[in-house]
């Protein structure tokens, strides 16, 4: 109970911190923007290098006298950024504390905003602002969605780049990289800044490099320079692996060395405060007060892996050695853009290599590399981009995103778990013409942390718009309104115009600068997403899979208000059968916009999974040792199956019971169970166990192929009390296995159109399916799927529209 109240009141403090940062925020947004306030942020606060470092610096020129400069820092870093600015003299700048009501404020009225990553889930850019992105580097490996484990995150970081008004590439393969891998090309509406990195005008300033190494008395010495690329994620820090390879390696280096070398070690700023120096004579750490660049300028070798400090260091001209001990773990791991032994430098993957290479002058031509990744760096970078962005001078090559000129079509997908509706929207994305459109799916990416690979059954071409963070971020009286609406059901136009209102706003913090023409609502659940994509204003329809009105008597799995006004805005709503259109007349007068349209069916692609083995995935449970189960389908026993979700309406229970009687007479058939996600799976299980025939019943909880199970099955029971059209008995038919289904609405209307086997929807109507099968009764339908399929695909495209502008 103490736990209970604790997390309660947890809960609170979190909701009432959220609350009051959002009012402070959208109450100064309202606030006259601050035309000469620049506000700039580094890695979330916690660094200050690179290109924020050097934009500060060129700030302090007269020129810009009239500006303000503001920087976020983390408290943690605070004391070393602070003595970075005053050793660079960079004294034009006010520190303001990560997420303190200072940093909510001028995040909300600076007039220019400068990011090296992403700004808070919660920022809402003003259109008065002018957002300059400039990233952190030229990337070697994947990035967004083709860092297929991370695929599903990338939603703050793509909202970051879609919202600038600014994006700034080095060279054309970086711009073309990251326009790719954050599906950039159709959606990005700022401009494209083609222009060397403020950070890599240092490499063309060789009395810098000097003066540096004469202060550190470096004259005399060669300076070798290490920065490794970090191993690890935010979510799976790597310290103590990576600390134990390098501690191994040092040692060894540190005996080769000769005293007029010195190996300068650069860590992630994760890993840098936890690695000991102190036992090695020829190997430091990054000399404290220098930024990096700075220092790195001065070096006479580059050691790296895979980190993209490469392609900035090659610059200089000098000598860059790949250390690459552990390249095959490493790239098992993270997949690359340009294959290692494409690039001229030398790669060594072991010390003693590396100390050869290290007292070897370069060698290797490098001038196509320069060409290819260098190309707009230059000594005054940093110059023309300042000038550029905040004076107005347009020095820089701009570019514009050249896109396809076709729809955008953001279909909300939910979290793809396995179920009919998912099903439905695979079948149907993946035999859709993607030459008409670009499809973009839509998800809350939290949902997504757990099972990540789920996003890997998606069809190509599919582009991903995550929804980071909540779906709203609201004040102390809209959290009033907003509980007052869903959790009391309370309805009248003050709260639906209030509840517009804070979706309206957080749809458009999401979306502002997105074209999105066309909105596909698929899940049909999932009351908030419902009414924020209520407020886009592009053509928006909304599908129906389930008798709706009989959902919110059972279960209470969607809101009835939101519903009914989603219903009264949504330009169309798709029912996949007559019967779900019909149950549609119990909610509201709507039939002038309801249009029915069947699940599609993807064929090629269910015969090829069922001749693949079944597999245990992440989520699948069995009732039984795999082996067990395995075992089984291989046998020369009679099987049964039945495939749907966990859920009342399945009839599930009814089934087995059904099957329990049945199998008295006939002890050699096997019924196996297969469910996606639902509340009834243990219950399931459970029931399973006491009936006499349990050994021979089989329950499988959740699995991305199941046709491989079905293939091997004898006849499909479909024991539903209510089913609009099951897709499952599509899948069956088309790996040939007969099929006996109850007599209801929607799917016993679909199996007597192709004159299939009904039963009456009982124990004893679904047993005596069984007892006629055994007989020789029922037999496969042999449905012709290809004009079936061309139809459907033919008549969405005509419902959402893509053949004509919104």
């Amino acid at each position: 109970m103490n736990f209970n109240i604790e997390g309660k009141i947890s809960k609170i403090k979190s909701i009432g911190k959220v609350c009051n940062r959002n009012s402070h925020y959208l109450n100064k947004r309202k606030k006259t923007i601050k035309e000469t306030a620049i506000l700039f942020e580094s890695k979330k606060g916690t660094d200050l290098a690179g290109n924020i470092f050097y934009l500060l610096k060129e700030l302090t020129k007269k020129e810009y006298s009239k500006f303000l400069c503001y920087l976020t820092v983390n408290l943690s870093s605070k004391d070393r950024i602070q003595k970075l600015l005053w050793k660079y003299q960079v004294n034009n700048v006010i520190l303001l504390d990560m997420n303190s009501r200072k940093y909510v404020e001028m995040l909300a009225t600076a007039k220019y905003i400068v990011n090296d990553t992403s700004f808070p889930t919660w920022f809402y850019k003003r259109p008065e602002q002018v957002y300059l992105n400039t990233w952190h580097g030229t990337p070697l490996k994947h990035m967004g969605y083709e860092d297929v484990n991370r695929a599903f995150a990338i939603g703050n970081i793509q909202k970051n780049f879609q919202i600038a008004d600014y994006l700034l590439y080095p060279n054309d393969y970086m711009k073309e990289k990251m326009i790719h891998a954050y599906y950039l090309e159709n959606t990005y509406q700022g401009k494209i800044l083609c222009e060397g990195y403020p950070r890599n005008a240092i490499f063309y300033q060789k009395e810098r490099a000097e003066i540096i190494r004469k202060e550190l008395e470096l004259a005399d010495k060669q300076v070798i320079v290490y920065m490794p690329t970090w191993r690890g994620t935010l979510t799976e820090i790597k310290n103590t692996e990576q600390a134990e390879a390098c501690s191994c390696n040092f040692a060894l280096l540190d005996k080769l060395l000769n005293d007029n070398q010195v190996f300068f070690v650069k860590f992630h700023v994760f890993l840098q405060g936890c690695f000991d120096f102190s036992k090695y004579k020829h190997i430091k750490p990054f000399p404290e007060g220098y930024e990096t660049y700075d220092f790195l300028n001065s070096a006479d070798i580059l050691v790296t892996d895979y980190s993209s400090v490469f392609f900035d260091f090659a610059n200089t001209r000098k000598k860059i050695v790949l250390f690459t001990y552990d390249r095959n773990d490493y790239l098992d791991e993270r997949g690359i853009y340009i294959p290692l032994d494409s690039l001229p430098f030398p790669q060594v993957e072991n010390v003693t290599k590396l100390y050869e290479e290290i007292n070897t002058p370069k060698t290797y031509d490098d001038k196509d590399f320069l060409e290819n990744f260098c190309t707009y760096d230059n000594i005054d970078a940093v110059n023309k981009i300042a000038r550029h962005v905040f004076l107005g001078q347009k020095v820089c090559k701009e570019e514009k995103a050249k896109g396809n000129g076709k729809p955008n079509i953001l279909v909300y997908c939910s979290n793809l778990v396995m179920n009919g509706i998912t099903t439905s929207l695979l079948n149907l994305m993946s035999l859709i013409d993607k030459e008409k459109a670009n499809y973009y799916l839509f998800f809350r990416q939290n949902q997504f942390i757990k099972t990540p690979m789920r996003l890997s059954v998606l069809p190509p071409n599919m582009g991903l718009m995550p929804l980071c963070g909540s779906t709203i971020e609201w004040k102390w009286m809209e959290a009033v309104y907003h509980k007052l609406y869903f959790r009391f059901n309370m309805d009248s136009k003050f709260l639906q115009k209030r509840m517009n209102r804070l979706y309206q706003r957080e749809f458009d913090k999401r979306f502002q600068n997105v074209r999105i023409d066309k909105i596909v609502h698929f899940s049909g659940y999932t009351p908030d997403i419902t009414l924020y994509l209520q407020q886009a204003e592009a053509r928006k329809v909304i599908f129906i899979h389930n008798n709706m009105f009989e959902e919110y008597k059972e279960k209470k799995n969607f809101h009835f208000n939101i519903l009914k006004h989603a219903f009264e805005s949504y330009d169309k709503i798709i029912a996949v059968s007559d019967e779900t259109k019909n149950s549609i007349k119990k909610i509201g007068d709507f039939m002038d916009k309801v249009e029915v349209l069947n699940n599609a069916h993807n064929v090629e692609d269910i015969l090829v999974k069922a001749k693949l083995p079944f597999v245990m995935e992440e989520e699948t449970e069995l009732s039984v040792p795999y082996e067990e189960f395995t075992k089984m389908l291989e046998g020369d026993s009679t099987k049964f199956i039945t495939i749907g979700r966990f859920s009342p309406e399945k009839g599930h229970m009814k089934l087995m019971s059904a099957f329990n009687e049945f199998h008295k007479d006939h002890p050699n058939t096997k019924l196996i169970v297969i469910g996606g996600y639902g509340t009834l799976f243990n219950d399931t299980v459970d029931f399973s166990r006491k009936l006499e025939s349990a050994k021979d019943i089989y329950i499988v909880k959740s699995t991305s192929n199941p046709f491989t199970i079905l293939k091997q099955c004898d006849l499909f029971l479909l024991p539903s009390d209510r089913e609009p059209l099951g897709l499952v008995l599509l899948e069956a038919d088309t790996l040939g296995v007969p099929i006996v289904a109850t007599d209801i609405p929607g799917s016993g209307d679909f199996i007597r159109e192709h004159h299939g086997y009904l039963v009456e929807n009982s124990e004893k109507g679904l047993r005596k399916g069984m007892e006629d099968f055994l007989e020789g009764k029922v037999k496969p339908l042999n449905i012709s799927f290809t004009k079936y399929n061309q139809s459907i695909v033919k008549r969405f495209e005509d419902l959402i529209g893509v053949n004509y502008a919104k």
